[in-house]
């Protein structure tokens, strides 16, 4: 019986398993990847969809390509004035992320910017 693994089945498993980790006094708490996204291909374009609860404005996000690697930084903001938090379960703060691209990137910037519903849409 001829068993064979395929490789690009377990090509994304290293965005799966890369879980930052935070050491608070008494426990370790893992957080997923911030700011989360999924990456589509049509015909010859990329597709990302990032999920960005709570940005102002896709201008608050830097977006940079350097060939087959992707970086975004920025800031969430979710302050309500005057309020008490009571619950804060949602990730906030200043993010950044770099992920590989499945295959190089000829514009280093997107051609089409798009934010709605929590989700910025880049389009390369």
């Amino acid at each position: 019986m001829d068993v064979s693994i395929h490789s690009d089945k377990f090509k994304n498993l290293h965005d799966l398993v890369m879980i930052d980790t935070t050491v608070t006094e008494d426990k370790e708490i893992a957080r997923p990847q911030i700011p989360q996204m999924n990456l589509y291909k049509l015909d010859q374009q990329l597709i990302c969809l990032i999920n960005l609860p709570g940005l102002r404005e896709p201008s608050d996000v830097e977006i940079t390509v350097d060939n087959t690697i992707l970086h975004i930084r920025g800031i969430l903001d979710l302050q309500q004035d005057d309020c008490l938090v009571i619950k804060n379960e949602i990730i906030e703060g200043e993010f950044a992320r770099t992920i590989e691209l499945p295959f190089p990137i000829k514009k280093q910037t997107p051609t089409n910017i798009t934010y709605q519903n929590g989700l910025l849409k880049l389009v390369f």
